[in-house]
């Protein structure tokens, strides 16, 4: 019994050994299925630019590069426009927000006026 127990033991420190390195040549697989695949991309950027035609395409577009004796054009996003400054708005000491000269005679013509004022 005491046999068998030991046998026992050993068996499952071997699985467990046995378990864990299976999930180590997984990760391991999987890093060199990842570092392949990026020699690939690697490889197909040499590739591409060893082509004199896509260097100049590639330098015309991210470098803004141009040969000697070409006209360049910039082109660019048209700026926003400025919000008015805070010094150009009319700043009213009432409790109430003014929309306008309009609004501000409507609301004077209906507003409570204090007798004596």
């Amino acid at each position: 019994m005491v046999l068998a127990m030991g046998f026992s033991v050993l068996f499952v420190r071997a699985f467990r050994q046995t378990r864990k390195l299976e999930r180590d040549i997984v990760q391991v697989e999987r890093a060199i299925s990842q570092a392949e695949q990026k020699n690939r991309d690697i490889a197909s950027l040499m590739e591409y630019f060893s082509k004199p035609e896509h260097l100049e395409k590639d330098a015309r577009l991210r470098l803004n590069l141009k040969r000697s004796g070409e006209e360049a054009l910039v082109l660019s996003a048209p700026q926003p426009r400025a919000l008015p400054s805070p010094t150009s708005v009319e700043i009213r000491s009432t409790n109430r927000i003014s929309f306008g000269p309009v609004a501000d005679w409507l609301w004077s013509l209906f507003s409570r006026h204090e007798v004596g004022k």
